[in-house]
C-alpha cells in the first residue's frame, strides 16, 4: 500500500503527481547548479580513485573484480566505482565528470521520492505540504554542493539509499519474506559503499534491542531477535570491512583528545547551526522527546498494541545520523572542527528526522488526552527549532553563494589552464600545487603521471581544452550538458505537474462533495435528508449524539 488509509481514492493521483513535481524542482535545482558551476574535469580524488585505480586498469586489461573491492582511505566503494565504468563505457570511453554528476542528481532525487512516499503513506496526505516543504529544502539548497558538483560522491547517495532500504526492509517485515531479504542485501551492499555502511544495521539494531527489552512478553520470544541479530551481524560486517587509512594529511584529521571529539560531536549534530556545540541539545529535541514517549507507550501497553511503523525507520535513522556524526568528529574533526559541504547531506537527515517527530509530537499534542501545558510545550519546541533551523540554513546558503561556489569557479578556470600548461611544458610546478588540486604532494605526483599517461590523455574530456587530439563529444555528455542547460525548463515543468496536481484534487474534492450532497438529499425522499445514510457519510443525528 502505497498511501495512508485515510488518504481518499481520489486524492491519491492529485498528491503523488504533488510528490512527482517535488522531485522535479529538485532535479531543476541541481541542474542548475552543473549548469552554473561545474566542470567535466575530475574533482579532488576522483582523478585517484577513478583515474589511476579504475579506469586505466580497466582500459589496460588489468582491472580485477578484487580491484572493485579494495579500500580507498577508510572506503570500500563498489557501487561508485560500477557506476563510473558504466557511464564511462557508454560515454564512448570519454571520462566526463558531469555525465556522473547528472547520475548522482537522479540518486538523489530518488532518495527523496522514497521518503517522500514513506513519510505521506506513514503520515497521512494531511501531512503533505509540510512533508513537501521539508523535503524541497533539504534536498534542492546547495549546501551539498560538493557531492552535486564531485562526480566522485555519488558514494553519499548510495549510502543514502542503501540505508533507507536497510532499515525499511528489515525493519517492516516479518523474518524470511522477500522483502526482508531485500533489507539484507541492501545493508550488505551499504557495507561495500562506504567505510561507515554498516552503522545501518547497528542502529536498527540499537532501536530494536531496547524496544523488545522494555516488553517482556516479546523479549522472550526468540523469532523477534533474528531481525536484531542479523542487523547487528551487519553491523559487525562492516567494522570488519574497515581499512584504517595510511594516508597522512587524513590522519591528521583525527580528534585530538576526548573535548576536541566532543565539541566537533556537538557542532555537527547542531546543523545547520555553526555557532555552538551546544545547540545540539535543542537541534535533537523533537527526537529525545519522541523516543522517550515511545519507550513509555511500550512498557505500559506493550508491542502488539502499538501501530507506529513509522518509528522503525525515523528512530533507527535518527541513531544512523548519531552513529555518522560520530565517526565524523572523530576521523575528520580538523583544527577547526569544520563541517566539510559533502558530509551535509548526511547530517540533513537528522534534521528531516527531528522535523517528523515534531509532526508526530503535534498530532500527539492536539489529542483529547493532552494536557494544556504539554500542547503549549510542542508549540514552543516547534518555535524554536523552526527558528534556529532557519537562522543556520539562511547562513550556510549565504556563505554557499557568496563564498564557496565563486571560489569554486576560479579553482575550477585555474585547474584548466594548469592542465593545459603542463600538457605543453610537463614542469608538475605548472600544475600549481595544492591551491589548485587540492591534493597531497604525492597525489600531485600521481597527477602529473597519469597526465603523462597516452591512455589517461584519450579518455579526458572534451571541449575544455586539455586533449591533445579533439574528438566528437561522447553521447552521454552532450546529453548530461543539454540535461544541466534546460533547467529552467524542468523548475517550470514541476511547477506545472504542481499546478496540475493541485487543481486535479480541487476538483476530486469537488466531486466528493456533490456526490455526497446526493446521497443525503434523495430526490425519492421529497428533499428530506436520509438519516440512514448517516453512518456512511459521518453525519450523525442529534439524537445520536
Amino acid at each position: 500500500m502505497i498511501f495512508h488509509p485515510s488518504t481518499r481514492p481520489n486524492r491519491r493521483v492529485s498528491v503523488f503527481g504533488q510528490l512527482i513535481a517535488v522531485c522535479l524542482i529538485i532535479v531543476g535545482c541541481k541542474f542548475w547548479l552543473i549548469a552554473s558551476d561545474s566542470s567535466p574535469l575530475p574533482f579532488l580524488d576522483q582523478w585517484k580513485g577513478e583515474g589511476a585505480e579504475v579506469l586505466r586498469p580497466w582500459i589496460n586489461g588489468t582491472l580485477r573484480i578484487t580491484d572493485l573491492f579494495a579500500p580507498f582511505n577508510e572506503h570500500r566503494m563498489v557501487p561508485t566505482r560500477l557506476l563510473a565504468l558504466g557511464l564511462f563505457e557508454a560515454n564512448a570511453h570519454q571520462w566526463d565528470g558531469q555525465v556522473e554528476m547528472v547520475a548522482g542528481v537522479m540518486l538523489h532525487a530518488t532518495c527523496a521520492f522514497i521518503l517522500g512516499l514513506i513519510l505521506l503513506q506513514r503520515l497521512g496526505d494531511g501531512n503533505r505540504l509540510p512533508i513537501f516543504a521539508i523535503l524541497l529544502v533539504l534536498f534542492s539548497l546547495p549546501f551539498g554542493w560538493q557531492n552535486t558538483l564531485g562526480a566522485f560522491q555519488s558514494q553519499f547517495y548510495f549510502l543514502i539509499l542503501f540505508t533507507l532500504a536497510t532499515l525499511c526492509g528489515l525493519g517492516w517485515n516479518a523474518a524470511g519474506t522477500w522483502r526482508w531479504w531485500g533489507g539484507v542485501a541492501a545493508g550488505l551492499l551499504a557495507c561495500v559503499t562506504f567505510g561507515s555502511g554498516g552503522f545501518a544495521g547497528l542502529a536498527l539494531a540499537g532501536w530494536l534491542g531496547p524496544k523488545l527489552l522494555a516488553d517482556p512478553a516479546a523479549w522472550r520470544q526468540r523469532a523477534n531477535w533474528i531481525t536484531p541479530g542479523i542487523a547487528l551481524t551487519l553491523g559487525l560486517l562492516g567494522f570488519a570491512l574497515y581499512t584504517p587509512t595510511q594516508n597522512e594529511a587524513i590522519i591528521a584529521l583525527h580528534s585530538r583528545s576526548p573535548e576536541h571529539f566532543l565539541y566537533g560531536l556537538g557542532i555537527r549534530l547542531a546543523w545547520p547551526n555553526r555557532v555552538s556545540p551546544f545547540l545540539a541539545l535543542p537541534a535533537f529535541a523533537p527526537f529525545a522527546v519522541l523516543l522517550w514517549v515511545r519507550l513509555r507507550e511500550i512498557r505500559r501497553d506493550g508491542l502488539a498494541k502499538l501501530g507506529h511503523q513509522l518509528d522503525d525507520l525515523l528512530f533507527p535513522l535518527g541513531f544512523w545520523v548519531i552513529l555518522q556524526t560520530a565517526a565524523l568528529a572523530w576521523a575528520r574533526n580538523g583544527p577547526a572542527a569544520s563541517v566539510v559541504s559533502r558530509y551535509m547531506d548526511v547530517l540533513a537527515l537528522g534534521c528531516l528526522v527531528n522535523f517528523c517527530c515534531l509532526l508526530q509530537l503535534a498530532a500527539l499534542a492536539a489529542g483529547t488526552s493532552a494536557l494544556r501545558w504539554q500542547r503549549r510545550a510542542v508549540i514552543m519546541c516547534a518555535i524554536v527549532w523552526s527558528g534556529l533551523t532557519l537562522a543556520g540554513l539562511i547562513q550556510l546558503i549565504d556563505r554557499n553563494i557568496r563564498v564557496d561556489l565563486p571560489g569554486l569557479r576560479q579553482v575550477q578556470r585555474a585547474q584548466i589552464l594548469a592542465i593545459r600548461q603542463f600538457l605543453i611544458t610537463d614542469q608538475i610546478a605548472d600544475l600549481g600545487g595544492k591551491r589548485t588540486f587540492g591534493l597531497s604532494p604525492a597525489d600531485l605526483e600521481l597527477l602529473a603521471n597519469l597526465l603523462r599517461d597516452p591512455v589517461i590523455q584519450e579518455i579526458l574530456p572534451t571541449g575544455i581544452g586539455v586533449r591533445r587530439v579533439p574528438v566528437p563529444t561522447g553521447p552521454l555528455s552532450a546529453a548530461s550538458r543539454a540535461l544541466a542547460d534546460v533547467w529552467a525548463l524542468v523548475l517550470a515543468t514541476g511547477g506545472l505537474v504542481w499546478i496540475l496536481a493541485t487543481a486535479s484534487g480541487f476538483s476530486g474534492r469537488r466531486r466528493s462533495l456533490a456526490s455526497r450532497e446526493g446521497r443525503m438529499y434523495s430526490p425519492s425522499r421529497g428533499g428530506k435528508a436520509d438519516d440512514s445514510s448517516g453512518e456512511s457519510t459521518g453525519i450523525r443525528s442529534c439524537e445520536a449524539r
